[in-house]
């Protein structure tokens, strides 16, 4: 069976002039119990260019499996925030 591959994209709410990322995460199920709960966070900006950086970060994140544990976030915890 294939490695799932999760990936983020933005978004922005029509009238609303932040943006938003949306994702599923890697770890979560859904409510049918399958991985990959989708999830929305606002990004508290609505400047496109940091929002993309910051989509770049999550997708970045995304793409390695070993980072996906807990104790990976408190190991890298500064390096994206």
């Amino acid at each position: 069976m294939a490695e799932q591959q999760f990936t983020a994209s933005l978004s922005r709410s029509q009238g609303r002039s932040a943006w938003c990322l949306i994702f599923r995460h890697p770890l979560r199920k859904d409510g049918q119990g399958r991985v990959g709960l989708r999830v929305r966070r606002g990004l508290g900006t609505s400047d496109l260019l940091e929002a993309e950086r910051l989509k770049d970060q999550m997708n970045e994140l995304l793409s390695h499996q070993e980072w996906w544990t807990p104790v990976a976030r408190e190991r890298e915890c500064g390096t994206f925030l």
